[in-house]
């Protein structure tokens, strides 16, 4: 089975740490969603990475959920945000389930923050995602993704 990430990173850079973190640690191609032209066809997992925008995941990312040929894909989102608010992952699922995919899941990572009123505070969740978040996405990695290529690889 193979893997890629289709991400987004803003104003912090809190996704693109996970992005780089995750591509080193289980070699994973990464694109950047604002000028992603692959061919979806060669991939089993579709790994969505966004930060959270104005109570929304990225408009790219968004889009490509909407216009990629999803069908029987395994698709996952991992998202940066100062709030973990499962209402995003639950989003998610809701959006990509229509593409009938074969599975989905999500993951939320902490990451600094300076919108709105927490401007005032000179942001939340000051240097996140740390090693500890790192390592958590990680363990998300292998058992919802990792985990089923070796189930798949055993037969």
């Amino acid at each position: 089975m193979k893997d890629i990430i289709i991400y987004v990173s803003k104003h912090h850079q809190n996704t693109k740490k996970v992005v780089d973190f995750l591509t080193e640690k289980f070699h994973i191609e990464a694109v950047n969603a604002e000028n992603f032209s692959k061919d979806i066809s060669q991939y089993d997992n579709i790994i969505f990475m966004t930060g959270i925008y104005a109570f929304h995941l990225d408009e790219s990312i968004n889009k490509l959920i909407e216009n990629l040929p999803l069908e029987n894909k395994r698709c996952f989102l991992i998202y940066t945000s100062a709030m973990d608010v499962d209402s995003f992952g639950k989003a998610f699922i809701k959006q990509i389930q229509k593409k009938n995919v074969s599975k989905c899941a999500f993951a939320h990572v902490p990451g600094f923050c300076t919108f709105g009123p927490f401007k005032l505070f000179k942001g939340v969740r000051k240097n996140h995602p740390d090693a500890n978040d790192l390592e958590k996405v990680a363990d998300f990695y292998q058992e919802e993704i990792a985990d089923e290529k070796s189930k798949d690889n055993r037969g």
